[in-house]
């Protein structure tokens, strides 16, 4: 069983990554540089009542197609972060929604935390299917 929950993750992984992959074909990608960053307070629901988790939310500057220097702040809920002040990165706008900026790193691109939710939940579903109606038989 072991095997096929790592196979089945590893499809479902597999899957997550092409579509990431193809989804850059609709973004511009440009030099930009961390200049700051922005603490918020986020509301995180619990079973005793709502708590708040500071969040730390890296600041972006660069300059877009048109030669317009842009400020973002990218308040994605992500995993892990550990930009520094000044840190080179790569932004992505979307070609069709200027408004759409993303830094092209593993986690506040590649995959989010609601994404890794998720695939954990599919592959544990999926391999209950496969364990309940092909294994048991």
């Amino acid at each position: 069983m072991k095997k096929i929950a790592l196979i089945v993750l590893i499809v479902i992984f597999g899957i997550h990554f092409s579509l990431r992959f193809n989804e850059l074909n609709d973004y511009n990608e440009f030099p930009g540089k961390i200049i700051g960053f922005t603490d918020v307070n986020a509301r995180q629901v619990e079973k005793n009542g709502v708590s708040y988790i500071a969040i730390t939310i890296p600041v972006v500057e660069y300059i877009n197609g048109k030669g317009e220097k842009l400020i973002y702040e990218d308040g994605t809920r992500v995993f892990y972060s550990n930009f520094k002040i000044n840190e080179k990165v790569k932004v992505l706008e979307n070609k069709k929604n200027k408004y759409n900026v993303r830094i092209y790193s593993f986690f506040y691109y590649w995959i989010y935390l609601i994404d890794l939710i998720l695939i954990f939940l599919l592959t544990t579903i999926i391999c209950g299917v496969i364990y309940k109606f092909i294994l048991k038989k």
